[in-house]
């Protein structure tokens, strides 16, 4: 009695203090498997570093476990007779207490869509040191919004493609980071892009106007050359008329 009630408390526990992110990602079933899909930090925010969660389980087959009527295996049914406590427990973010699927780094790859722009980028998945089937695609979410993940390649020889859109009762979208900022609020990247680009502008403004008034002193100044010139030409050619007609007279 007093082991099922230690390995009851202690199960309890382990509940208490697993993330709370882990309860904001999205399950879903995709063929027997279980996908597990969020940002690995939740809350996520604009500007920090962040990565594409994503957990791969493979689900209990109950021909190929031996398991009974009731879905306990043989192992369980043991436990039962000798009167010990048998637990099936399904872990927030643990693909339902599966077989975690190993080495899909080389076969499956995530594309990250920020929706409000369009942009995407397909990203590789690197596998967890000490954390069998989870995958990450770690990224600075530069924009706030809503994101997308399409999960791309094959499991086991199975292809797959699915998508996986944050938002409510899924995962988290990307928040700005000013909640978090104190005791002042910084200028966002867009915005800093937005007063950038404005700053270019406004030079860009700036060296046309002055190249045209450049341009139009240059004009000017050879028109005033031309004018001299022409002057000169003038004079000359009166100095000479003047020279012939008295030399007629003479």
């Amino acid at each position: 009695m007093i082991k099922k009630v230690s390995f009851l408390v202690a199960a309890l526990c382990l509940m208490a203090i697993m993330p709370s992110m882990a309860l904001a990602h999205e399950h879903r079933d995709v063929h027997e498997y279980n996908f597990v899909v969020g940002f690995i930090q939740e809350p996520a925010f604009e500007g920090l570093l962040n990565a594409v969660s994503v957990r791969i389980t493979k689900m209990p087959d109950a021909e190929s476990h031996g398991q009974g009527m009731h879905g306990e295996s043989e192992e369980d049914e043991k436990d039962d007779e000798n009167g010990e406590m048998s637990m099936s427990m399904s872990m927030p973010g643990h693909g339902h207490g599966g077989m975690p699927v190993e080495g899909l780094e080389g076969t499956l790859a995530v594309e990250v869509t920020h929706v409000a722009s369009g942009v995407k980028r397909q990203m590789a998945l690197s596998p967890g040191r000490a954390d069998a089937g989870h995958y990450t695609a770690y990224f600075i979410p530069t924009a706030s919004g809503q994101y997308i993940f399409r999960f791309m390649g094959s499991i086991e020889g199975q292809a797959v493609d699915e998508v996986f859109e944050s938002g409510p009762g899924r995962f988290a979208d990307i928040e700005p980071a000013d909640a978090l900022q104190f005791p002042e609020s910084a200028a966002s990247l867009r915005e800093l892009e937005a007063g950038l680009r404005g700053a270019l502008d406004s030079a860009q403004q700036t060296e046309l106007a002055s190249a045209s008034a450049q341009s139009g002193a240059s004009t000017a100044m050879t028109l005033a050359i031309v004018g001299i010139a022409l002057g000169v030409v003038g004079v000359a050619v009166g100095g000479v008329g003047m020279a012939l007609a008295l030399r007629r007279k003479n």
